[in-house]
């Protein structure tokens, strides 16, 4: 196994080594909520640290102060490459990063990252988040519906609008879409939800062609397919979650010209 990711943020493989204990387990069965032993009796475990090790070999200094800047703000989900190239994750958060002793005088900086796994199982990455929403059927099986998918045509700012979160808990996930049409441009975007408070502001200028995906609960920004995450600004550990019942959002900017389309996907949950 090897960690790839932790947060949204791409950890450095040049000469990397991942250290990942797992712990021998005999007649249990792993299952996403814990580990049960045959008679359904939970068996329970300790946190564990892992360790990644690798090499920056380009453009030394900025690309730690973009390290160092991403892997501050980032929270939660862990990844790795299993032997087969499967992909699991896991939760965790930061313990430390650390800088060994370069003698390339900075062509090559060694750097660790240490993390404490404070859920120790891996699950597959396509089975985990999995919520119960309005697409469950109990009887029929696991059939999770799409979700439901905001469409705004942003003309003028600040621009506003309301989604209502219909079920019982707050709503992490989610993701934005955000396409300006022909001719069209917006410099500076922020959207705020005024039910929480909870804000993003994108720190580029998006114009027709442009593609921006923010995914909410892994905290990625994807600009025509490339990261963005650099550009995105957040006063909020989790990134623009909606509280149960209505959330007024507000949509602002410098300025914006033509037509610029938002998609906002998300689906109720319940506890």
């Amino acid at each position: 196994m090897r960690l790839t990711h932790f947060g949204g943020v791409a950890l450095p493989q040049a000469r990397a080594e991942s250290s990942i204990p797992r712990q021998a387990r005999s007649n249990v069965l792993e299952m996403m909520d814990g580990v049960y032993d045959q008679d359904g009796s939970a068996v329970v475990t300790s946190p564990v640290q892992l360790s990644h090790r690798a090499v920056l070999v380009e453009d030394v200094d900025s690309s730690l102060d973009g390290l160092y800047a991403r892997m501050r703000r980032a929270v939660g989900i862990i990844r790795a490459t299993m032997r087969d190239g499967s992909v699991r994750q896991s939760w965790a958060r930061l313990l430390e990063i650390t800088e060994d002793m370069s003698w390339q005088d900075r062509v090559v900086q060694p750097v660790a990252f240490r993390f404490l796994q404070t859920y120790p199982y891996w699950v597959d990455r396509d089975d985990e988040p999995l919520y119960l929403d309005d697409g469950w059927n109990l009887d029929d099986g696991e059939v999770l519906d799409e979700g439901t998918v905001e469409s705004e045509s942003i003309t003028s700012l600040p621009h506003t609008f309301t989604i209502t979160n219909g079920g019982s808990a707050e709503i992490p996930r989610g993701e934005i879409r955000i396409e300006p049409g022909s001719g069209a441009s917006v410099p500076n975007l922020r959207i705020t939800n005024r039910a929480n408070g909870a804000a993003l502001a994108y720190e580029g200028s998006l114009s027709e062609g442009d593609v921006l995906v923010i995914d909410l609960l892994t905290r990625t920004v994807v600009l025509n397919g490339a990261d963005d995450y650099d550009n995105m600004r957040t006063n909020d550990i989790n990134w623009l979650p909606l509280a149960i019942g209505d959330n007024p959002i507000v949509v602002t900017g410098d300025a914006v010209s033509g037509t610029v389309e938002l998609k906002w996907r998300w689906a109720n949950h319940y506890v």
